[in-house]
Parts: structure tokens; C-alpha cells; sequence
């Protein structure tokens, strides 16, 4: 039986490779790689334990801000990026089409209809309204790559890890699966005093990433078994990564897995992400579970079981929990059943968060478990299709 390789598939998000994803023409599958978990950074060294409440200081420099995009154009063009205006919309709505050679009317998309009201400027910038108002779409003006900008607080937590992720040497591991960052780029303060107490809201700074796409499987194109086992790769192994490095997610969902199309899937959306004092703990080594670090009602897309009922978690069970949900939730969203998974997912959403595996051991699991398809498996298409028409961005 000739199986995958997932090494040759593995994709290094810093800096920008053009790695394939799986193909028939990766046979020989190298299982290292499930239970490759790199050693922990010193950068990582100097981190914080959450087991206290946070401050009001705290909770003021990482709650959600909605800048004024227009007072920072002229900073980000100083920087080589142009924010999209009425007039770079309704182009790309024409493009978009056009490049598909569909007749569709652009009248049934509201981004259109507002970027063509006759009472706006084509040079007017214009926000897409499906998008918080953290964030705004553009592109980098040396290549026109498209990007999304998102508004941060300077000294929030997620502007931590995002930094950490996106600097080497953890932005060059192949396991991390961070949405590819261009630039992170600090609004000036004003007034000088910013940084007295409660003047949060003045230290802005804008963290430039790719543009990917928030379809799981590219609903236009055509995707294998093989395919989609790569994207669940990805997601296991970024999660990996960050718990080895002493990170937590937090906030694991399949809405926070974007895909470039071309075979990479990555991760978004560290705004509940947090650093520790230690890594998780090895249960399966007999230590003891409650010596791990723990957090108290924390804010999440998947909750699991010791959350709802107002018990403190482990951040780490807490992510395992997540990640069980997100696969279980992309096989029943893209018609994939793969029996070999069911054991490790079951695992993952134990009730009891201290019998959950860690994020190093469900890679290995999953590892153990790809070796058990068949090549003609892996190529073979979804038991169930649910075909959707392609939608821009916009």
C-alpha cells in the first residue's frame, strides 16, 4: 500500500514558500513527523501565568477597538499599502465575474450596491460591512497582493503572540500555521502622555496579513480525501506548535481556518490567546494533571463541558477540546466520514478535561491513523457533496 507523505506537504507559513499540497506524488510517508514536537524557545521564556483575574488596565488594553480608518490612510500608504476604496470594489465585484466568464447579477451583493451609491466618492474608502470594524481589506501597493488589516491594542495580549509567532526563529517552524504576517505597523502616539492610565485607547498599532479565504475546502475546486486530511494536518499541527512554545489558542473553530487555495491552511483570530509560565503537562506520563496552569471563564466559540458548568480549565485541554470539535465539524461540513478519526476525536472531547490527550499526542495518533488508508482512499472524493457557488470576499 502506498501511502502520503506528509512531511513533503508540511507548509512553512514564515516566510512564504509555494509548497503543494498532497499529491500522489508524495508516496513515502515518514511518520517522524507526528511525533516531531519542536523544543520550547527562550523567546517564549518570559511569559505570564493566568491563573489571577485580569486588571482593569488589562481588560482596557485587550477589549476589541474600532479605529477610525480614514485617520490612518496616510500611514499605511507611507508604509506601501492602500486601503480599498468605492472604486477598487466595485472593480473587484467586475473582475471577480468576468475572470469566471459568469453572467451574475452584482446587484444581489451589498458591498457592491454600497461601494456604486451615487452620494460616495470612487476615492472614498470603503469598509467592507461583513467584517468587524477592526478590520479592513486592501493591498500591498509594490505587487497588489490583497491584505486585511486589523486594528489591535499596542500592549494587548494578542499583539503578543501575534509578534511571537511572526519573528523568528517560531515564524520559520513548519508547524506553525500563523496566517502569513507582512507587517505590523505602530500608529504614532498622541498625545505624548498615551501611556498614562486609561489612555489605551491612542496606542493602536495594525497587524498586516494575507488575504486567505474562510472556505475550508475551496468550494469551486475540486478536493480528495487526501486534500482534506492535509487541512486537519495543518490545524493539529499549529496547535502543537503553539503548546510546545507555552501558547494557547483558545478560541479553536473552523471559522478561524483560512485557506490560500493552493493547499496551505492557517490560523486566525488570537484576540483570547495567551502565553504561560509552563507547558502542558504530559497525563500521559503519569504526571499530575492539576499542576498544569489554569484559566477561569474564559471567552470561546467552542465551550467545552468544565467551562459550563463555571469550572476552571486547563488552557491546554481546553484548545484539545476545540480542536476535537473543529474536526468533527469540518467532516460533517465537507460530507467526509473517516472512521480511522473517531477514536482520537473521542478522545479529544472527553468530559473530563485531565483525561484528554495533549496536542503532541493527537498528532501522533493521527499519524498512526493515516497510515491505515489506502491510496485509493486518499484520492477519492467525498461520501457526501454538498457543492456551494463560489462567493467573493467582498
Amino acid at each position: 500500500m502506498t501511502l502520503l507523505s506528509f512531511t513533503k506537504m508540511t507548509v512553512t507559513c514564515f516566510p512564504l514558500t509555494s509548497d503543494p499540497p498532497l499529491s500522489s506524488a508524495s508516496a513515502d510517508l515518514d511518520i517522524g513527523v507526528f511525533d516531531r514536537a519542536p523544543s520550547p524557545s527562550p523567546s517564549t521564556s518570559a511569559s505570564y501565568d493566568d491563573d489571577s483575574d485580569e486588571d482593569e488596565d488589562e481588560e482596557e488594553r485587550n477589549h476589541r477597538v474600532a479605529p477610525c480608518w480614514q485617520s490612518y490612510r496616510q500611514l499605511f500608504e507611507s508604509h506601501g499599502y492602500h486601503l480599498d476604496t468605492c472604486k477598487d470594489v466595485r472593480q473587484f465585484y467586475i473582475n471577480y465575474w468576468e475572470a469566471r466568464n459568469v453572467q451574475h447579477s452584482l446587484e444581489t451583493y451589498a458591498g457592491y450596491r454600497s461601494a456604486r451609491r451615487e452620494d460616495r466618492d470612487e476615492n472614498e474608502l470603503c469598509r467592507d460591512e461583513g467584517l468587524p470594524e477592526r478590520l479592513f481589506r486592501g493591498k500591498r501597493l509594490s505587487d497588489n497582493l490583497q491584505i486585511v488589516i486589523k486594528a489591535v491594542h499596542r500592549r494587548s495580549r494578542e499583539l503578543d503572540v501575534i509578534t511571537a509567532l511572526s519573528t523568528p526563529p517560531l515564524r520559520d517552524d513548519p508547524m506553525n500555521h500563523c496566517i502569513p504576517v507582512l507587517d505590523i505597523i505602530h500608529a504614532p502616539l498622541d498625545p505624548p502622555h498615551a501611556f498614562s492610565h486609561g489612555a489605551y485607547r491612542d496606542q493602536l498599532s495594525f497587524v498586516i496579513m494575507e488575504e486567505w479565504s474562510s472556505e475550508f475546502i475551496p468550494p469551486d475546486q475540486p478536493h480528495t480525501l487526501r486534500s482534506y486530511l492535509t487541512s486537519l494536518l495543518h490545524c493539529i499541527q499549529h496547535i502543537t506548535f503553539m503548546h510546545t512554545h507555552r501558547f494557547a489558542h483558545l478560541d479553536i473553530a473552523v471559522r478561524n481556518v483560512l485557506t490560500d487555495y493552493a493547499g496551505r491552511y492557517a490560523y486566525i483570530d488570537y484576540e483570547t490567546s495567551r502565553r504561560f509560565c509552563r507547558p502542558p503537562v504530559e497525563i500521559e506520563q503519569g504526571e499530575d494533571p492539576h499542576s498544569s496552569v489554569l484559566v477561569h471563564h474564559p471567552r470561546a466559540t467552542e465551550v467545552p463541558p468544565e467551562v459550563e458548568k463555571g469550572h476552571s480549565t486547563s488552557p491546554y485541554a481546553m484548545d484539545v477540546w476545540a480542536l476535537g470539535m473543529l474536526i468533527s465539524k469540518a467532516g460533517m461540513s465537507t460530507g467526509y466520514a473517516v472512521p480511522e478519526l473517531c477514536p482520537i476525536t473521542r478522545s479529544m472531547l472527553e468530559p473530563q478535561w485531565e483525561k484528554r490527550p495533549s496536542a503532541k499526542v493527537v498528532l501522533r495518533l493521527f499519524g498512526e491513523a493515516i497510515l491505515k488508508i489506502s491510496e485509493e482512499r486518499l484520492n477519492s472524493a467525498p461520501y457526501t457533496s454538498h457543492p456551494k457557488p463560489a462567493v467573493p470576499n467582498h
